[in-house]
């Protein structure tokens, strides 16, 4: 398994260093993610180290600067993504998920019981994010147009039909 360093959250690292210079700033950014849709690593390196030029001769910041260089100096970590051109590059979709996974647990109050009820709740958790849409995990519709969603009008038919699936 390899872990490929997330460029996204680099990025709001320089941005954060640099709240004044507004034009610059999304310049800056502009040249950074011109770097990240390159093609190839050699492509990415070339992008990275023109950013690192411009932003020595248009930012007066040191901070700034700082936050330039130090992402440049990580460029072979992040390299190692375009060894994996099916990867994403960064960690957005995992954030979302993790975030959604935190609110739960939040609203839960977190754990009650051992170690092995958690694992348990977090596992059903994942398997329901990653099965929502298999008609093969989940028989039938998980819509709002449920049986149960209108009081006065019960479908008893698939109330029965979908038990029924689930039961194969």
């Amino acid at each position: 398994m390899t872990l490929v360093l997330c460029f996204l959250h680099e990025v709001l690292k320089v941005q954060k260093g640099s709240p004044t210079y507004r034009n610059l700033r999304k310049k800056l950014k502009t040249k950074l993610w011109k770097a990240y849709k390159a093609n190839t690593a050699g492509e990415f390196l070339k992008g990275l180290r023109l950013a690192l030029i411009w932003s020595k001769k248009h930012l007066r910041r040191k901070g700034t600067l700082q936050k330039i260089r130090k992402l440049c100096r990580r460029a072979a970590q992040f390299k190692i993504a375009y060894q994996f051109p099916q990867a994403h590059r960064t960690s957005n979709m995992v954030d979302r998920l993790m975030n959604h996974q935190d609110r739960l647990l939040y609203t839960m109050q977190y754990f009650h019981g051992d170690k092995k009820s958690a694992r348990l709740y977090l596992r059903s958790m994942a398997n329901v994010i990653n099965n929502y849409n298999n008609p093969l995990f989940f028989p039938c519709s998980l819509s709002f147009n449920t049986p149960f969603s209108n009081p006065h009008s019960f479908n008893n038919y698939l109330y029965l039909s979908c038990f029924h699936n689930l039961q194969e």
